[in-house]
């Protein structure tokens, strides 16, 4: 067999033409790890870009017994219209169990407003602009004194939002969590907090620190691109940088970051735990995608079931099984148990929780 017939086998699953007597084979290859190459170089070819998107198609999931484990590239929405015309993405599937609420604003005088409501007469009064993707504040007039007042505004499960703060810094915030900020920041540093996970683009102000809290971290930077995952539900803050340098500190720790580290914060009074990451898999979410590299099916899963805001019962014995994958964001919690079921698990939605184990 050579690799124009696992290409052949890899399209037809894709594309769901396989004879049975065919899928068989195909997942045995799979369990022998023989498609780990192919697999990969589809994966690299199918992802989507901004400016070309491809006819409509559903990668899928696909299992490797082996001590390294990769899927294929899951669940994401590919669209081109006949005859080669451009047209905006369209979304086939309604999602099931991810339509959020919308984002809100909490005002200082403890007003809160939907950020998918903002009518004309609110932007004007508080001289802002915005709609239900994202909220931009103007910049601060220099020689100008205004008075600058807290406010916060929070995701829900199944959103992501985007705001634009008065120095320029750029903040994607994904579902279910929140950020605080003041509407104008001081002369002498900029501070923000926040909770969940959070990706900044930090406007560069070599006068200006910026600064993130999250729970009992501090990090301070001039200008950079990080990320910042503090989730209750993680194994401690786990903050991600992708360009420029950050320091982070918590009581008497103090960690630098270089490009592409990553460093975890535990609440068991031990240094920063560092490692080498591969950042733009972190940041996948700020364009609509989970993406995971070689990571255990529980963090996968974990991840999967807060965007859509369930629970997880997963079997103990399935936890360290590795994964590559990249999930749609849009696609349905239906769609998700579907792909489960392809990589040969069982999968059920009962009472608000995922259950997933393996068949027999």
């Amino acid at each position: 067999m050579d690799t124009r017939f696992y290409k052949k086998l890899i399209d037809g699953y894709k594309q769901r033409t396989l004879s049975k007597e065919e899928l068989a084979v195909y997942h045995q290859l799979l369990a022998e790890g023989k498609l780990n190459d192919v697999l990969m170089q589809a994966m690299t070819e199918d992802i989507p870009t901004s400016k070309n998107r491809g006819s409509l198609r559903w990668a899928v999931w696909s299992a490797v017994a082996a001590a390294l484990l990769i899927t294929f590239t899951a669940g994401y929405y590919w669209w081109q219209p006949e005859n080669g015309n451009t047209a905006p993405d369209i979304l086939v599937n309604s999602p099931v169990g991810a339509i959020p609420d919308a984002p809100i604003l909490k005002l200082s005088d403890g007003r809160i407003v939907s950020l998918d409501r903002l009518d004309a007469q609110f932007q004007k009064d508080y001289g802002v602009q915005g709609d239900e993707n994202i909220l931009v504040y103007p910049p601060h007039a220099a020689g100008r004194d205004q008075i600058s007042v807290s406010q916060s505004i929070e995701t829900p499960s199944g959103k992501t939002y985007k705001i634009v703060l008065e120095d320029g810094t750029k903040v994607w915030m994904n579902a279910m969590s929140s950020i605080s900020f003041p509407s104008t920041f001081r002369r002498d540093y900029r501070e923000v907090s926040v909770q969940g996970e959070v990706y900044f683009e930090v406007a560069h102000d070599s006068q200006r620190p910026f600064r993130v809290r999250s729970n009992n971290q501090l990090i301070e930077v001039l200008g950079t691109k990080f990320n910042v995952n503090s989730y209750s539900t993680e194994d401690g803050i786990v903050t991600t940088l992708l360009e420029g340098s950050v320091r982070l500190k918590a009581e008497e720790y103090i960690q630098e970051l270089r490009p592409n580290q990553q460093a975890v914060l535990r609440d068991n009074g031990r240094p920063y735990d560092v490692k080498r990451v591969d950042a733009s898999t972190v940041v996948a979410w700020t364009n609509g995608y989970l993406q995971f590299r070689d990571q255990p099916l529980s963090e996968i899963l974990r991840k999967a079931t807060r965007w859509y805001e369930v629970d997880l019962d997963l079997d103990p014995t399935l936890a360290r099984q590795r994964y590559t994958m990249k999930f749609d964001q849009r696609s349905s919690i239906d769609e998700l148990l579907r792909l489960l079921d392809d990589a040969g698990f069982y999968s059920a939605l009962k009472n608000n929780v995922l259950v997933v184990r393996q068949k027999k």
